[in-house]
């Protein structure tokens, strides 16, 4: 009974422990690791390699051009009737005046044979390729771009997760501080020292302080999930931030350009792209030049049936060039041409608009952190004068010479000071987050 005891027991530690193995743990000690490990496991960095690997197959379909294409074939023609021909009656032992119609040919036709092209000259088809070629530039464009957007999302909740963790350590500093209050107002109030005035005031403090608590719990864990999905971590996965909250901010701030931002890049190539479609459309009125062959065999048959031996098979064998000169196609290649236009004109456009905005959104974010960061560091020194001081109030207060009331306003006043500082903090480091993505 006892070895089975100890069996179970064992079977039920060993569970355990493979539980816990299959719940990978994460630690994260600096930004730079988490974004490598961004970069390296979300979920939607897949598409994009996706579409990279997509375009690089267009290239290959585009460079076919270049190579003969080859291709068998077999056909069978049942010739139900002979068109008849004239021809002068002297080839057929007929007066010469005379015309006959005669018949060439026989009523069942069998070829197979291999059918060889190949493009000597088709500008259009060479601009393709080059397009094709710019497509993986730009489809490797894109996927920086939502590199930059991502690691500027994570960048905000990393801080954020950093600031709600300690402001949960200074809540729960808060609510033992609270719960004295009401302990000794309890006390008090059972002694009839005091009324019942002043302890429901320690019972509702006591009460606001445990709601701000639930409230920086629920921010941590909502931020800790949404870092846990964009480093393509499993919901039963653990994550652990080791670094602490910045004592200072650094003054210095990386010199922001619009060609920092990764999507004027890609509009950029979008333009190279339109000069290219340009061409092209110009292209299609260009001749092209073809070579193409045919080898191959061919049986005249009466009767239905195949025969097959080599005797009753013929050569079929022919080469020759093809030139195709475009005339005209009812206005279409025009049309095309002046769409490839006004598509330049359209991304050229937009390529300008979108570099005022973001030397606006550079400036706007430039000046808002150098304010935030300076509203900070005064809210910083209030926040620490406030604690000062409600420090001071408590001593006064547990030597009796300050009353509740006194001392609950210096509470109150410390827990707004509280929030106004980590307020103006998670500003500052928001964005101070958003350059970084921008310049790293």
């Amino acid at each position: 009974m006892h070895k089975l005891y100890v069996k179970c027991l064992s079977l039920i530690v060993w569970g355990i422990f493979l539980v816990k193995a299959a719940q990978a743990q994460t630690i994260l000690s600096s930004l730079e690791s988490t974004w490598e490990i961004a970069l390296k496991n979300n979920p939607d960095q897949q598409t994009y390699l996706l579409n990279i690997q997509k375009a690089e197959q267009e290239l290959k379909i585009a460079k076919s051009y270049k190579y003969f294409n080859a291709d068998l074939s077999f056909n069978a023609q049942n010739n139900l009737k002979i068109a008849s021909t004239p021809v002068p009656g002297a080839l057929v032992q007929q007066p010469n005046e005379q015309t006959v119609l005669v018949q060439f040919g026989r009523q069942f036709v069998y070829n197979t044979g291999i059918n060889l092209s190949r493009s000597l000259y088709n500008r259009q088809q060479r601009l393709s390729e080059l397009l094709s070629k710019e497509n993986i530039a730009l489809k490797t464009l894109e996927k920086e771009v939502f590199e930059q957007v991502l690691k500027e999302q994570i960048a905000q909740l990393y801080y954020t997760c950093i600031l709600s963790r300690e402001l949960i350590t200074i809540s729960q500093k808060n609510l033992a501080l609270a719960d004295t209050l009401f302990i000794n107002a309890d006390s008090r109030f059972q002694k009839g020292l005091s009324d019942k005035l002043e302890l429901n005031q320690t019972q509702i403090k006591q009460n606001q302080v445990r709601q701000k608590l639930l409230q920086n719990q629920e921010l941590y864990t909502q931020n800790t999930e949404d870092l846990k999905l964009l480093l393509g971590l499993g919901i039963e996965d653990s994550l652990q931030i080791t670094e602490t909250l910045p004592k200072t901010i650094s003054e210095e701030i990386p010199s922001l350009s619009a060609e920092s931002d990764k999507s004027l890049q890609v509009l950029a190539k979008q333009i190279e792209m339109t000069d290219l479609e340009i061409k092209s459309s110009k292209a299609a009125s260009y001749p092209t030049l073809g070579l193409y062959s045919y080898i191959g065999t061919q049986q005249f048959r009466d009767v239905f049936g195949l025969s097959l031996s080599s005797d009753d098979w013929n050569g079929n064998q022919y080469m020759g060039i093809n030139l195709n000169i475009p005339l005209f196609s009812g206005f279409a290649r025009k049309s095309q041409f002046k769409i490839s236009q006004l598509n330049q004109q359209l991304t050229k456009t937009e390529s300008q608009n979108t570099r005022r905005e973001i030397e606006n959104e550079n400036l706007d974010l430039i000046n808002h952190f150098n304010f935030s960061r300076q509203s900070a560091q005064r809210a910083g020194e209030n926040y620490r004068l406030f604690a000062e001081s409600l420090q001071l109030s408590y001593q006064r207060y547990g030597r009796g010479l300050t009353a509740l009331d006194t001392y609950l306003k210096t509470l109150e006043d410390y827990l707004n000071a509280e929030d106004t500082y980590f307020s103006q903090l998670a500003e500052t480091l928001r964005s101070q987050a958003k350059i970084r993505s921008k310049t790293e």
